[in-house]
């Protein structure tokens, strides 16, 4: 059900972006973090322990405004929505995706 109003949204947001003029469209960047623990754990569908395994895990780095303020950018939620995908499909804990991650990451360096 959540994945369907998600894509339901998307295309209510696409409509609205091809109607409004340019001067009234939020220009949020990918990088910008936005989005608390909660809004996150709803938008990509775990639940905030798992989240917060993540986070003290070290594979998403998401901003820290205080010890109650976590925020998380757009590029956070995709690679929280791997991470889901690797948890639950390939049925990888938390310590192999991080070392997947890290493999990804060296890589994309050489």
């Amino acid at each position: 059900m959540k994945r369907a109003f998600h894509k339901h949204a998307e295309q209510v947001l696409e409509m609205l972006n091809q109607a409004l003029p340019e001067e009234f469209k939020l220009d949020i960047g990918d990088e910008e973090p936005v989005y608390t623990m909660d809004i996150t754990s709803r938008l990509v569908g775990l639940p905030v322990w798992t989240l917060r395994s993540i986070v003290k895990e070290g594979i998403v780095r998401p901003k820290v405004k205080s010890k109650k303020k976590t925020y998380f950018c757009m590029n956070d939620l995709k690679l929280i929505e791997y991470v889901r995908y690797l948890m639950e499909v390939k049925g990888v804990n938390i310590k192999g995706i991080r070392m997947i991650i890290e493999m990804q990451e060296g890589k994309e360096e050489e």
